[in-house]
């Protein structure tokens, strides 16, 4: 009688047992080593050893789809969430917008659900029209003088998967005073004498100016040029 051998060309991922069972060797990371494997197989039988007739070989193909397992909850990009908010924001206004990121690439395991935690219901959550972007939107007027800071829980999960994963993240709303102050510079004008050899990109003078708001992205200053008017003497 003729014994069937199987066996495959090597590859990294899988082998074939003489008994035709194809078997894995290695785990697969699907997010950066693909989806989809491919590898010719063989059966060989042992031909007619009493009549001396040779084996007999044929081939064929095996794919292998892999497919994603939900391995990493969704999250929200950077170390430290800290939003600053004027204490004169409109209730209704979406004062942050942020996109959630998941490792995962099937849609099913990257669909994110966000849900908020937050003191007496201060802020709300909203999904806008593009995939996995969601606003905080203030549901009531601040108050800097009794809540400086106010701490917001997000929930961020993604239920549709067959196994779901979670995670939540931390907002610390920072309620400024408002830009009330117009930087001012330390000399009402300035005079300065420069050679008619002057070069490009020499620096022919420094200013400097201050403001007065206490909120660090109120106080942050740039310089730039307004108007130039080129005087004829």
């Amino acid at each position: 009688y003729n014994v069937v051998r199987y066996g495959a060309a090597p590859n990294a991922y899988f082998q074939v047992l003489s008994s035709g069972l194809v078997q894995s060797v290695t785990s697969i990371d699907r997010e950066s080593e693909g989806s989809t494997f491919s590898f010719e197989v063989m059966a060989t039988d042992s031909g007619l050893v009493f009549c001396c007739q040779a084996e007999r070989v044929n081939t064929s193909q095996v794919v292998v789809f892999v497919t994603d397992v939900n391995e990493f909850a969704p999250d929200i990009p950077g170390d430290h969430l800290t939003v600053e908010v004027p204490e004169s924001t409109a209730p209704g206004s979406r004062i942050h917008t942020f996109t959630t990121v998941d490792g995962d690439v099937d849609i099913a395991n990257t669909l994110s659900l966000v849900s908020l935690t937050n003191p007496d219901g201060m802020f709300d959550i909203v999904e806008d029209e593009s995939q996995n972007t969601f606003s905080i939107v203030l549901n009531n007027n601040l108050n800097r003088a009794s809540a400086a800071t106010l701490n917001v829980d997000v929930t961020l999960s993604n239920p549709n998967a067959e196994i779901p994963q979670s995670r939540v993240r931390s907002f610390t709303i920072s309620v400024v005073n408002d830009n009330s102050f117009a930087p001012t510079f330390n000399l009402t004008a300035y005079a300065v004498s420069v050679p008619e050899s002057t070069t490009t990109g020499e620096i022919i003078a420094h200013l400097y100016a201050t403001d007065s708001d206490t909120s660090e992205s109120n106080r942050r200053i740039s310089y730039g040029t307004y108007a130039t008017d080129v005087i004829s003497v």
